[in-house]
This record gives C-alpha cells, structure tokens and sequence, in this order.
C-alpha cells in the first residue's frame, strides 16, 4: 500500500495498539498467565499470516493483520509489564518497571536493526517471517515460565477460583 491507504492503515495500527493497552489491562487482572500465553502465541502467529497475505496478495487482509499485530504486541507489553510489577516489592517497583521498559525498547532497537538489514538486503518479505520465529522463541519462554505472569501466591487474586477476578470488578 502507498499513499494515502499507508497512512490509514497506520493510523488503524496505532489504534489497534492503544486498544491492546486497554485490553491487555483487563486480561493481566483476570487470566494474566493464558493472556500472557494467547498473546505471545498470536506475536508468532499473526506475522507468519501477515507474511503469507503478502504471499498470496491480499493487501486488505494484510492491513487487518498489522493492526491486530499492533493490538497483540501492546497486550503483550502490558501482561509483562505488570506481571514485573507483581513480582517485585514496592520497594523496587520502579526499579522493575524501567528494567521491563528497557527490555522492551532493546527488543524494538533489534527488531528495527533487523528490519533495516532486511531493508537494506532488499528482502522485505522476511520481516514478518523473522519476527514469527521472535515470537515462537517469547512463546516457548511463555510456556516455560508462564507461572511468572500470575499473582504472587499471597495475593488474594490468586486465591480466587478462575474468573472470580473479572466477577468481583462487576459488582
């Protein structure tokens, strides 16, 4: 896409992300550990289908799968994020949250070093391709330490039974 459609579909990506914040919010505070594993899952799986509609020419359905890229990566950043802060004491809380803010802008700093590299290399193409095989590595992380994205064991949420969180916010 060029031209004015790029910047739509940019301005929808930007969006997307803003919505992903929110979301991500809502889903640290009722399922933090399967929001954490479904939003890594779709960090792997979104760009591999985002890669494949440029394969196959389908520029629209590639618009829709960036900005669900964009909402999926901001929920992601959220469910980190927050699962830092419940680890950590109030003591270090600021501590933790510039060590996650930090990981995070290295991780953007490489993956736009790579995009540049693709860039330069003139396969754009990989791109999303290297970034589904990023998120396959964050998933196998996920899977294996997916219990670090929950409440602490002392937290009262953690002594609730599934879904008792988003319950109790409604009443």
């Amino acid at each position: 896409m060029r031209g004015p459609a790029f910047s739509v579909v940019l301005f929808v990506f930007g969006v997307a992300s803003v919505a992903g914040s929110a979301i991500g919010g809502r889903l640290a505070d009722a399922r933090p550990v399967a929001s954490t594993r479904a939003a890594t899952a779709l960090f792997m799986v979104v760009p591999a289908a985002l890669w494949a509609s440029g394969v196959v020419g389908a520029p629209l359905l590639g618009a829709a799968l960036l900005a669900l890229s964009g909402a999926s990566f901001s929920v992601l950043a959220v469910l980190t994020a927050l699962a830092v802060l419940r680890r950590v004491d109030d003591a270090h809380a600021e501590t933790g949250n510039a060590l996650h803010s930090i990981t995070f802008q290295v991780g953007i700093l490489g993956g736009s070093a790579v995009g540049s590299l693709c860039y330069r290399l003139g396969q754009l193409d990989l791109i999303p391709v290297v970034t589904a095989v990023s998120g396959a590595v964050a998933l196998l992380i996920a899977l294996a330490v997916g219990r670090a994205f929950g409440p602490r064991s002392g937290d009262p949420v953690a002594q609730d039974p599934p879904g008792a969180a988003a319950t109790s916010r409604r009443k």
